[in-house]
Parts: C-alpha cells; structure tokens; sequence
C-alpha cells in the first residue's frame, strides 16, 4: 500500500468520527457553537513520507484540540444523567440510523471494504453464531469498526453478511437483497438474538450450567469468578433484579464449588444477615477470593524464595503420540524364552505331576515369583500418526500389531475370541497394552488400557470425491476437504474408551433430503451415512459390519477334565486344623484366657493388638458429638424421649455404670454415640457407639483385633435349611449386651451423657457389656455363644448340636417336620 493510499484512508476515518461528533452535539442540542460542517481536516505527515501527497492534496487547517476538548466537556455531564436512569444499550443506535447518508453526507473517497483488516489485521469481529450472550459485543464492535468507518450501506451490508454463520446468513436472506435494507437486516439480527429477555435467559442457563469447581486446583476459582461475573454484570445492566435475587439460581451457582469454598460462602452469608444473600454479594465475595489469591501469587514471585523456570515455547507438532507405558521384557524360568510361565509350550504340555518335578529341579520355591525379568532400555514416548476409526459397536480397543511394534508396545500373548454378529469366531492370540491417544491438535488426550494387538484390521477402503460432491450438500460446504483421511485403519476405538465417542457437532441435510451427516469428534470431522442412489457408483462393492465382542478363549473339555483327574491323583487334602494368622491366634488366645462365667453371665476381654497405641484425649470429641446430639434433641422432643429411654434401660439393667469424675488414674476413652433407626420398626430405636471416631489419627477400633471367623458356613446351612419342609428361625435378644466385659477394659468405653432439657453438668458413664460398633464384638459373642454350648454338650446334646450347624451370627435356622 502506498504513501498516497494511507494518507487518504487515514482522512476518511477522521472524517466520518467528525461526522458522528456532529450527530451527538446535535442531540445533546448544544448551542452557541460553530457548525462542524464547516470545519475541514487533513492528516499531517512528516515530508520524508508526504511529498507525494503536497503535490496532489490539498492543505486545510486542522481542528483544534482545544476546541474538541471543550465540546466533550460540555456533553459528558448530561451522558452521565441519562446513564443513571435508562442503562444505555449497545444496539440502540440502530434505531438511530434514518438515511444517515442523505442528511449527513460524509466525502469519504477510495475506501475499500476491507479497510480495517488492512490498517490492524489484529482487530477482527467474531463471526456470529447466534449465542445472545455475544449480542452486545458483536453489534458494537459492528458499530465502532464498520458502520462508522464504512460509507455506504451496499459495502456495510456486504461485510454484515460475511459476519454471519451460514445458519444466521440463511434465516434473514431476504434482507441481504440490496443496500436499502441494511437496517431492516440489522433489526432483523436484534430480534432474533439480540432481544434482551434472551439475552438474559441465555445468561441464566450459563449459570445453571457452570462446570463444578475441581478441587485442588487453584486457577479454578479464577475460572469460576470469570464466568460468573460475565453473567452477574449483563443481567445487572438489564435491569434483572428478580433474577439477581433468586434463591433457587443463587444456591444452584453456589452448588458448584467445592467444599471448603461452600463452607467459606456459608460464614459469608450468615454476616450479611438480616439481609438475604443475592448473586451480587457472592460475585463480590468471589472476586475478593481472586484479588487475594492473585495478590498471593505475586508476593510468592517477588520473595525470592524460588527460582523462576524459563519454559522454552512448546513446538507445534502435526501427528499423533502413541506412548508405551511398559518396558520390561520376562523370560520364562524353563526354556529361558521370553515369554511368561503361562504361556510355555512345555510346560502346558506336561502334566501337574511333571510340573512339579520341573520346578523343583530348577529350585523355583514356595513364594517366589515365577517370573524373572531382564530390564531393557525404556522405549518412552515414541510417537506415530496413524488413522483412527470410532466403531461405537465394539467392547474394545485393537491396535494393529505392526503398529504396536514400531511404538514398542510389546506385550506377552494369549488367547482371545473376537466374536462378532455370527458367532463362530476363531481364536487369536492377541497381546494387551496401554498407550494414549492425542488428537492431531492435541487439545484432546485418551488413556487406552488393555488395548488387543490384532494381525489386521479388516475395514473396507471408501475414497469419494468430497471437494466435488459437497457442492451438492450445502450442509457441509464448511468442512475442508483437506482433512478428511483415506489411509488405513491402524486403531480401532471401541466403547472401552466413551470420551472418545463424544460428538462436539452434528451437521445435517435439511429434512426430506438423503444426505450424509457430519459428525465432530475429538479427533476432527467424520462423514456418516450412505450416499444416495445418485451416486451409487462410489459405494463399496461389498459390506461390512463390525459387533465385536471379547471374551478369553475356552478351554478344551478333554484337556479340563484331565487336569482335573491330575490335580485329585497328587493326594491333597483338607488340613482338618484351620491355619491361624498371628493377630488371629493373639486373638484367640484373649478369649481363652479371659472368658469366664461370674455371676451366671459370662464375661470376656477386650481383644487388644499386640503393639500399644499411644491412647489420645478423646474427651473433647465426644463433648463435641453430644453437644450436637443435644441440639437435635431440642428440636425433636420425641427422639430426645425415646433416646433418653435407652441410656436409662442400660443403667437399669447394669449394662452401663457412674463413673468417678476425678478417676484419671488409669487408661480411659470417650466414644460418641448416636441412633440408628429400623425403617421396619418406626418406634424401635437403638444406640450405636462411635468407636471409628477418630482423635489425632486414632480411633478405639484401631487398638482393637478383629478375631478370626468363626461363623457357620453359610452354604451347607441353606442346605441343611432345605432337608424338612417347615423352617424356624430363631434370634438373640440383644446379643452384644449379653457377654459382659471384664472390669480391666471399661474403662475404654466410657461415654458423656446428661438428660434431655436439664442444665445440670454432663455426667460420666461406662459400659459393662460389649458395645455395638467395635470391631471385636462380633467375634467376642460368637465365642461365648459357643463356648457356652461346648460347657453344656454333656446336659443337653442336642442343643449344642444346633448351636454349632444352626447359628449364623445370633440368628437360628431349624428345620423341621
């Protein structure tokens, strides 16, 4: 472009701003000032630049800066009354527009249409989609770069038309027939998505709409402060009051952030009490969250205490990454191949017996891996472009083994069936391996896991001529012909991986028209469907369908059913004595030391881990927990009866005692306690003691063992259930409470309590009985329960009989006659 050419350029845009400086003073009915029509302008350029043009144009004076400083002051005043009573809109000025051009002509000469893509190719308006949300922008930045710089309205509505999708372009073509009816085309577009009650619904869907706020994250705040700021500020300037207000969409918003920023929302509202909270309150409370969390950032740069990283800029690569997760190779402990144990040929082949033998020559022992590994060099991010095909039908993912292997994915084999829709499909013998997949803008990243090499992948190759056959389907007339791919098929997609199946957009023919459908995808554009009979010459010759189905292969009948006779001629057996683990046998040896009978009742140790924990002050946890049971029992006198109920049955029955407050000379533990109701009994209730509760990291329940399993075997006692037609079932009575505890362990199951309504101080009590909630009553019980049949066996045969087959847990299975 020329000297000439930009000087000229330069002059039609200060002339069109006097214009539009004349209109507003015209307006604002200023007086007592000279016409501007009268004032005339030119562009000073330096002589070095200029000397063509003091030969061709023609000096004027310029306007002084003094006297446009004196008209702006002049209307700013009564800009900001109106201001406060109408909010100003950004496309009223199209009401304004009334054969601009015959009553303020502006001489504006050799303007090109594409005059701001020239002077700053960085300022562009964004192509309208018909969002409403990008109403606002879009029409004035219309206004500031087209309609006050370009004269006439055949070029306006020219470039309006460009700005355009195709779907907008196509619902108001009867407007773009000519230059007269640029405003008409203009009130057209502020109907259908510039009307602001849809612009303000849209903003309510994005609010209910929000992505939840990844925990963890710290640009997440930032994220979700943008994004509701943008919507509290349009519906603000809307005038949207209601819906700034409403509860519903406030805790909706609110919803969406993680728990600690809930929680922290929550203190704010209860000091903005008695006013309720609006949107507005939590857009202002979110952006102090920012300030403080950017102000934060930048003291951590400028205090010195860590290095900053210098980042070389990331290369922008055209392919696809394939990377191998697994990089050691196994060689097999008999022939020294590399394969596993499994899959050895001699050792299939060989019998158990034989197997064994082979073993132990080569001193493979009890415990040891069968494996032994050789490292190789790590073959880390090898990358691969290759052609992916989505196949929605399959169960998973298959590579193409001479892919795999130019990643080094090598992976040991084994047999799987790949079935499809005839079912008598062969055995392959198919290797399994991760990698990840990145789209070629690599915006998009797939972790594959368990992906099946395969020889081939059997896909019919379809090449068409789509840059000539989309002229025929309007639909898809933006879809690059460039990149859309005929290679071959080098992984297929299954339904392993669902993120890979998301469908971004979906392009279709209008209806009645047989036309394929585009479909975006993470990895690009696919066309799907079959061509109409027009072009039935481009079809496949043949056709393909692909259900795939994996499962691993079955083995031969013979072959199980001669493993099966090897593996009984060995001589194993059943060990007629349960092998115990250490905890189990520590356990087993509490019971049997400290069971005894007293009183008609037995009673029996708590079964306490070998390694002491150092016990912690539990007292303010459980202070903490009553003081919240005791709120609840104000609010439900009915609960608070019937919980005050049970404590009083405990002390009544000497399941629970008063213990000392000033007794700190021996080992002590508080547990919280709460109610858990039967939905089958409404009146029921029971008292459940917390010993999972936790203090400093510790809990009741993790000084305690959990004993070995004792219970019936639950499958011969079905059977046994179904020998006689009539059954009877039998229950303990509260089980737990009947095993009393010895006096040395109560005190670690102490809890705090104090009458529903009564101001008098919080009583200390302890169980004498085993609770229900620690981890070893249930082992405990079963014990005693047991113990007590084998001490009567000789009194009454039968009962111990049924005690040991008929119990499971404390409920009794008989059958009978």
């Amino acid at each position: 472009m020329t000297t000439k050419a930009v000087a000229v350029q330069m002059t039609a845009i200060f002339d069109s701003f006097l214009g539009q400086l004349r209109t507003d003073l015209q307006e604002l009915k200023i007086s007592g000032e000279p016409p501007l029509s009268s004032l005339q302008t030119t562009v000073n350029v330096e002589p070095s630049t200029s000397k063509g043009i003091d030969e061709t144009e023609k000096e004027t004076p310029p306007v002084s800066s003094d006297e446009v400083k004196i008209k702006f002051a002049a209307s700013a005043p009564t800009c900001t009354n109106e201001s406060t009573q109408d909010p100003i809109s950004a496309d009223k000025w199209i009401d304004d527009i009334v054969n601009e051009s015959h009553s303020h002509p502006i001489h504006i000469t050799n303007c090109h249409p594409a005059l701001l893509q020239q002077l700053s190719p960085a300022v562009k308006i964004e192509i309208v989609d018909g969002d409403p949300r990008k109403w606002d922008q879009f029409i004035g930045s219309f206004k500031a770069l087209v309609h006050d710089v370009v004269p006439m309205d055949a070029q306006r509505i020219a470039i309006l038309r460009q700005l355009l999708s195709p779907r907008l372009r196509a619902s108001i073509a009867p407007s773009f027939h000519g230059p007269r009816l640029y405003r008409q085309a203009l009130i057209d577009l502020r109907r259908l998505f510039g009307d602001p009650n849809l612009i303000i619904d849209a903003y309510i869907r994005s609010l209910f709409d929000i992505l939840p706020m990844k925990y963890g994250n710290s640009d997440e705040v930032s994220r979700f402060f943008y994004e509701v700021h943008g919507a509290v500020n349009t519906l603000r300037a809307y005038g949207a009051k209601s819906e700034l207000s409403a509860r519903a969409m406030l805790q909706a918003v609110v919803s969406n952030l993680n728990k600690r920023l809930q929680s922290s929302w929550a203190k704010r509202i209860f000091d903005l009490r008695p006013r309720t909270a609006t949107l507005c309150d939590l857009d202002e409370w979110l952006e102090e969250l920012v300030m403080i969390q950017n102000n934060f950032q930048v003291n951590v740069c400028d205090s010195g205490e860590h290095q900053e990283r210098k980042f070389k800029p990331k290369e922008t690569r055209r392919h696809l990454n394939i990377l191998t997760t697994s990089n050691t190779l196994m060689k097999c402990v008999l022939c020294e191949n590399r394969h596993r144990l499994e899959d050895c040929s001699d050792f299939l082949s060989s019998t158990p017996q034989q197997r064994a033998e082979m073993l132990k020559q080569r001193d493979v022992k009890k415990g040891e891996d069968s494996m032994r590994y050789e490292p190789v060099r790590s073959h880390i991010f090898q990358k691969m472009e290759v052609t992916v095909l989505l196949d929605p039908g399959s169960e998973a993912t298959l590579i193409r083994e001479d892919v795999a292997h130019k990643v080094g994915l090598d992976a040991p084999k084994q047999d799987v069936r790949l079935g499809t829709f005839h079912g008598s499909d062969p055995i392959l013998r198919c290797g399994r391996v991760n990698f990840k997949l990145h789209s070629l803008d690599e915006r998009r990243t797939f972790e594959v896991n368990d992906a099946l090499t395969v020889p081939a992948l059997n896909v019919a190759h379809r090449r068409i001529d789509f840059a000539r056959l989309r002229k025929n389907w309007p639909h898809l007339c933006d879809i690059d012909p460039d990149a859309l791919r005929y290679d071959d098929v080098m992984v297929l997609v299954g339904m392993d991986i669902v993120e890979a199946h998301e469908q971004h957009r979906i392009l279709k023919p209008p209806k009645g028209v047989r036309a394929p459908h585009a479909v975006l995808t993470p990895f690009g554009w696919s066309i799907i469907s079959r061509l109409p009979a027009l072009h039935q010459n481009l079809l496949p010759s043949s056709t393909k369908i692909h259900n795939l189905t994996v499962s691993i292969a079955d083995e031969d009948l013979t072959t199980l059913v001669k493993d099966q006779r090897s593996v009984e001629s060995l001589g194993i057996r059943k060990t007629d004595q349960e092998i115990l683990s250490p905890d189990e046998e520590r356990a087993m040896e509490i019971l049997r030391t400290t069971t005894r009978r007293v009183n008609g009742r037995y009673e029996c140790g708590m079964l306490w881990k070998g390694v002491q924990t150092e016990i912690q002050d539990s007292f303010p946890t459980a202070k903490a927990r009553l003081a919240g049971l005791e709120r609840r029992f104000r609010l439900d006198s009915d609960f608070a009866s019937r919980y005050s109920d049970v404590i009083t049955d405990y002390l009544q029955d000497g399941h629970a005692k008063l213990c000392p407050l000033d007794d700190h000379h021996r080992d002590r533990w508080f547990m919280p306690h709460h109610a858990v109701r039967n939905p089958n009994k409404p009146k029921g209730l029971r008292v459940v003691f917390d010993a999972s509760a936790r203090t400093n990291g510790v809990s009741l329940n993790d000084m305690l063992l959990t004993g070995p399993y004792m219970l019936t075997n639950l499958f011969g006692l079905l059977v046994r259930f179904r020998e006689h037609p009539v059954a009877v079932s039998a229950d303990i009575a509260k089980m737990f409470q009947q095993v009393r505890v010895r006096e040395e362990d109560q005190s670690m199951l102490r809890f705090l309590w104090r009458q529903p309504g009564n101001n008098e101080p919080v009583i200390h009590l302890q169980m004498t009985v085993h609770i229900f909630g620690a981890v070893c009553s249930p082992s405990v019980c079963t014990y005693v329960l047991r113990k007590t049949a084998e001490d009567y066996r000789a009194q009454f045969p039968r009962t111990w009989q049924k005690v040991t087959e008929n119990f499971y847990s404390r409920t009794s299975i008989i059958r009978t006659n």
